[in-house]
């Protein structure tokens, strides 16, 4: 228990013969979720361990698949950092726009086990500076529950099936979208800074709506 080693026996018969095989499985702890403006396709999303929220060379990162998910080795911040995702580029598969310049950011659930939306929402969320002004922001959104429910929550699929408040939310991540993409669309892409530029453009405008809807302000 608490190992995540577990043993097992498979048994096998043809009704005369019979055979028996020990097996052990570990089980990995992992990170895993989904990058949505629309879903990202290849979008590179690595844990931020040191607060930079750039990829320093011991983040490892993977890309995300077809439809926007993506799992990644658990991860331990160093002392006295938050762990947060990041995701920089991809394709929306909604539209097939290629938005290479494009820089979101979640914070990690407490739990592994909770899977991880990274958006324009989850990055204006994020930029608040503790969580008390988090929850408040997503309160002022119109958005119920609590900050680690919406973090989970995958509300382009819910939004397609129907759901009234994913589609809301989803009206809300992509008005924040916009305004990103329209900012981030300065930036030269010949940049061998691309990401680096991506992630200040990004975190400026991300806390500067973050201040403003907390200071009870239009966007």
């Amino acid at each position: 228990l608490g190992t995540n080693v577990y043993s097992l026996t498979l048994s096998a018969s043809d009704g005369t013969a019979s055979a028996t095989q020990a097996l052990t499985v570990t089980v990995t702890d992992a990170i895993e979720g989904r990058v949505i403006d629309g879903p990202l396709s290849a979008a590179r999303v690595f844990v931020d361990t040191d607060g930079d929220l750039l990829q320093g060379a011991n983040e490892l990162s993977v890309f995300t698949d077809a439809s926007g998910f993506f799992r990644l080795p658990h991860t331990t911040p160093a002392d006295g950092n938050n762990l947060k995702l990041v995701s920089i580029g991809g394709t929306d598969i909604s539209t097939g726009k290629l938005l290479a310049t494009l820089a979101l950011v979640s914070d990690l659930p407490s739990s592994s086990a909770t899977p991880v939306i990274v958006s324009p929402l989850s990055s204006v969320i994020a930029a608040a500076a503790t969580p008390a002004a988090r929850q408040s922001l997503l309160n002022l959104l119109g958005i119920t529950g609590m900050v680690e429910e919406m973090q989970a929550k995958d509300f382009w699929a819910l939004a397609e099936d129907g759901n009234l408040e994913a589609r809301y939310m989803q009206t809300i991540n992509q008005a924040i979208g916009i305004i990103l993409q329209s900012a981030i669309s300065l930036i030269d892409t010949s940049e061998t800074t691309l990401a680096v530029n991506s992630v200040d453009v990004t975190s400026s405008f991300v806390a500067q709506i973050s201040s403003l809807l907390l200071a009870g302000k239009d966007i």
